[in-house]
């Protein structure tokens, strides 16, 4: 079975409070598995540090934030260096849209400031599998429903 995602010896703390302590997990291809803790254990933590890395907007946001360890992905590469090229989301429980922005321009600032170009083809065929090509052009803050604003978030 193919490894996805590779915990090695992770520890992540915020402060004195340690939230993982020496983690070692391996997800292979294929695996389900549900993360389940009590509020404040971590799990949203968790999930932004392996879609983003460990960046400057995580540590701001979690004071006192120490991760060590490793998180492999696939080919090796450290899903906690915020360089890494990835292809894992996470779509938070609210959503972060900034402003009353259409579908097109919300992929157009993710992709803004960072080595991905826009594939507007590639947009157009993932809005048409997931049934939503008719919003591409909607404002998402007042025309789209809050499942259809996490499909947008996942694409």
């Amino acid at each position: 079975m193919k490894e996805l995602i590779k915990f090695q010896d992770v520890t992540i703390s915020i402060g004195e409070r340690i939230l993982f302590d020496h983690l070692d997990l391996t997800i292979n291809e294929g695996d389900r598995f549900i993360l389940s803790g009590q509020n404040g254990a971590g799990k949203s933590l968790l999930l932004n540090l392996l879609a983003d890395g460990y960046t400057n907007r995580i540590a701001k946001e979690y004071k006192g934030l120490k991760v060590k360890g490793e998180v492999l992905d696939a080919n090796g590469d450290d899903l906690m260096n915020p360089k890494t090229i990835r292809s894992i989301a996470y779509a938070e429980q609210k959503e972060s849209f900034y402003s009353n922005s259409t579908v097109f321009s919300e992929a157009e600032t993710a992709c803004h400031g960072s080595d991905i170009e826009l594939d507007e083809d590639k947009l157009d065929y993932l809005l048409e599998k997931f049934g939503i090509e008719h919003l591409k052009k909607k404002r998402i803050r007042n025309q789209v429903s809050g499942g259809e604003g996490k499909i947008i978030s996942l694409i």
